[in-house]
């Protein structure tokens, strides 16, 4: 369902339930720039909602229940039956299927995706698009830190990453030494992560690596691999990670 639609739903709802026409938009946030379908979310988007924002259970599925009759908007595309692609429908991984996807991405050291899959599991404020925003300015080098290097994330806060962040961030910049340099608005910029020709990676870019990752692990998170969305991984308390050797 379009953005448009969505819209004229959640107001259709709030006017019929004032009382959780806060929380329907709270949701609707939430779920949009993570590509979560907000009245079609998959079972676990509720936890992690919760988790995130700290909000009850109740509203969303109110409105969960009120939108269900109406989940085919008349302006969505329809294809015939037996022709268009079919996406399946993203799925989130637990914590323990989380930290087998890092143990397969520490044998994948410097790749970008691999670096992208533990900046996303150090904390749950950063998303795919701000990673791929990230410069090497915002990377903290005057701060003398044993224990992690600290990354302004843009239009985010101030984060301290593990130091096996930061052992994966200084393999990809070993193995990506070229990059294409930009001047925005009188700021020098040189993307972070980028890609064998030296331009900024993409959030397209990344899901794709992240998916080629998933589909080395075992069969449990293999068979899930099409289904992983970067965003849609729990966090992971990086700094008493210990890699293997």
């Amino acid at each position: 369902m379009m953005h448009d639609s969505l819209i004229k739903l959640a107001a259709s709802f709030a006017g019929k339930h004032p009382e959780y026409g806060g929380d329907v938009a709270a949701w609707l946030s939430w779920c949009l720039p993570r590509g979560i379908d907000p009245i079609g979310p998959p079972a676990l988007a509720i936890d992690y909602y919760q988790r995130d924002t700290s909000r009850g259970p109740a509203p969303i599925r109110r409105w969960l229940d009120w939108t269900r009759p109406r989940r085919r908007g008349t302006d969505a595309p329809v294809s015939p039956p037996g022709r268009g692609p079919r996406r399946r429908p993203a799925t989130m991984l637990t914590p323990d299927q989380s930290q087998r996807l890092l143990r397969a991405a520490e044998q994948h050291r410097g790749d970008p995706a691999a670096v992208a899959l533990f900046l996303l599991a150090s904390s749950v404020t950063i998303r795919v698009q701000q990673i791929c925003r990230l410069d090497v300015a915002d990377l903290d080098t005057t701060t003398d830190r044993g224990d992690g290097l600290v990354v302004r994330v843009p239009d985010g806060p101030l984060l301290l990453l593990a130091l096996v962040v930061a052992d994966q961030i200084n393999a990809h910049l070993a193995a990506y030494p070229r990059a294409r340099e930009s001047n925005v608005g009188g700021r020098h910029r040189v993307p972070l992560l980028r890609t064998g020709a030296g331009g900024r990676t993409t959030p397209t870019a990344l899901g794709h690596g992240i998916r080629r990752i998933a589909a080395t692990v075992d069969g449990d998170i293999g068979s899930l691999a099409p289904r992983i969305t970067p965003g849609w991984l729990p966090a992971v308390d990086l700094h008493i990670w210990q890699p293997h050797r």
